[in-house]
């Protein structure tokens, strides 16, 4: 049960998109064990690109078991980025730059992204809903939801 030198199990997370901007999407592993894997479909055979052994790291982000993932291009690239979200109020932004992944940014653990005050079971979802660069939408159990914009600073 492998995909490219990935050993599969039943808890991995898989994320899907454009990392690298060839119009074709990739595929980033991470396990609950720290191991992360991002990899290429060639055609016939899925080929390994990037791999933390074990590092529990993406970029500056520490992986957790419970940490929540997604994709969308944030900064209007045509690269997809990758958010990370931490139940203890922690949020990280990164891209892949072709030989390892880069920080944009993240909220140093301050609980908040923007005005949104973040909760341990707050859910996330990136997507175009302007029909340009992905927007983050975060909704909390309490009914809440708040829609945010990437926006660089100068």
């Amino acid at each position: 049960n492998k995909i490219a030198l990935w050993m599969m199990k039943p808890s991995d997370r898989y994320m899907v998109g454009d990392f690298d901007g060839d119009g074709r999407d990739e595929l980033l592993a991470i396990a609950d064990n720290g191991w992360a894997h991002l990899m290429r479909w060639d055609g016939s055979s899925w080929q390994w690109m990037w791999g933390n052994n074990g590092a529990n790291k993406i970029a500056l982000w520490i992986m957790k078991p419970s940490d929540r993932y997604i994709v969308g291009d944030f900064e209007g690239t045509g690269r997809a980025q990758l958010a990370a979200f931490s139940d203890q109020g922690w949020a990280h932004a990164m891209y892949w730059d072709g030989a390892g992944w880069q920080y944009i940014w993240g909220n140093d653990g301050g609980e908040t992204i923007h005005l949104w005050f973040m909760n341990g079971s707050d859910r996330y979802t990136a997507g175009a809903f302007d029909g340009g660069k992905s927007l983050l939408l975060a909704t909390a159990a309490n009914g809440w939801a708040h829609l945010m914009k990437f926006e660089p600073v100068p």
